[in-house]
């Protein structure tokens, strides 16, 4: 994992928290997609990506009624809270005093300090996994769902408590029992089943598809989460295999819990047209035979560049530009900085190139 990114991001967390934080931002400073971001962030802190920005905004806050006379409703909004009452509620969960009180009390000061990430972190020294074609699988199961990842992992609690209750989580693990995530333009979903069907359930197919496997080799929850961990901060980094982020699913045996995670299609990765800005007038041939280079370059990557379809030269007389390949790649996990050729479509190159 490289911390350098995510302490970049802390950085940006830390000079933006009396603006709007957008994940898509955050996401893109780390140079992987924003769920993957959330599940690395869970697993590296114990704590979610939410809660470290809450925690962070009510530190500076609680530093503000000590040293300031700022109103409390003023200091609400300044750090992006609806109203005085929902500040002063989650104010006292975290203090166990509410701002006035703070205010008033020569108590010490208390503060949830800023990250450092550094690979002080548990090392994967190896991580088995298979890769298996699976066709579509036809499960029963009951649901539950979220429009965030925090409030997911609560309902899921719930979810398990209350099939523990009706007996129906004895009967899912008879014949095996699936925990299906989905992530989706309106939120997340989770199901809980098996194969064989209940009163009170549900169909819902697990699509064919290609899967890396994992075994934590445990049913304990604790070891599936670390299994996870090493999976999300440690093999997605290491290897040239994507993971689709909006599905995955896990298999509970009778004494293992195996994680799939559905591997995406790396010749539906590349249907774009990469789009450079540069000065009016260039040397055409130059220019394409830099961007043949730097498709080259992206091949050590494991990236198809025969499947993009084209590549689209547009000349309005602006500076140079290599934003939308950027912002692309970051996408992948890959920094533009890391491919050699990366920086040849910079103004400086492109005047030498004419």
């Amino acid at each position: 994992m490289n911390f350098e990114y995510l302490n970049q991001m802390v950085k940006y967390i830390e000079e933006n928290l009396t603006r709007n934080i957008e994940y898509k931002k955050l996401a893109k400073i780390v140079g992987v997609s924003e769920y993957n971001l959330q599940r690395i962030f869970v697993f590296l802190t114990n704590m979610s990506l939410a809660e470290y920005i809450r925690k962070r905004r009510l530190s500076k806050a609680f530093e503000e009624l000590k040293t300031t006379d700022i109103k409390i409703i003023d200091l609400a909004v300044k750090y992006k809270y609806d109203s005085a009452i929902s500040f002063t509620r989650v104010f006292k969960n975290m203090f166990g005093i509410t701002p006035s009180e703070c205010k008033a009390s020569n108590k010490e000061y208390k503060q949830y300090p800023i990250i450092k990430f550094n690979n002080n972190n548990d090392i994967c020294k190896e991580l088995n996994y298979e890769i298996k074609n699976i066709g579509e699988i036809k499960i029963y199961c009951v649901e539950t769902s979220a429009t965030t990842h925090e409030d997911l992992l609560y309902n899921i609690r719930k979810l398990y408590a209350d099939i523990e209750e009706n007996d129906l989580y004895k009967k899912f693990n008879k014949y095996g029992m699936y925990g299906i995530f989905v992530r989706n333009k309106n939120g997340y979903l989770y199901y809980v089943g098996s194969k064989e069907k209940y009163d009170n359930t549900k169909e819902f197919i697990i699509p064919e598809g290609r899967y890396v496997i994992f075994s934590s080799n445990s049913r304990n929850q604790k070891d599936i989460v670390k299994t996870e961990k090493m999976i999300y901060t440690q093999w997605l980094q290491s290897t040239n295999y994507d993971i689709d982020d909006e599905f995955n699913f896990e298999l509970y045996t009778r004494d293992n819990c195996y994680l799939y995670m559905l591997i995406k299609d790396k010749q539906n990765w590349f249907q774009l047209s990469l789009s450079f800005f540069f000065l009016f007038n260039y040397n055409k041939n130059k220019v394409m035979n830099k961007i043949k280079k730097i498709c080259d370059e992206l091949m050590k990557y494991g990236i198809k560049t025969q499947s993009i379809p084209m590549v689209e030269v547009w000349h309005f007389g602006e500076k140079t530009s290599h934003l939308n390949l950027e912002e692309y790649l970051n996408t992948k996990g890959i920094r533009l900085e890391n491919i050699v050729l990366g920086k040849v479509l910079g103004e400086k190159s492109l005047e030498e190139s004419r």
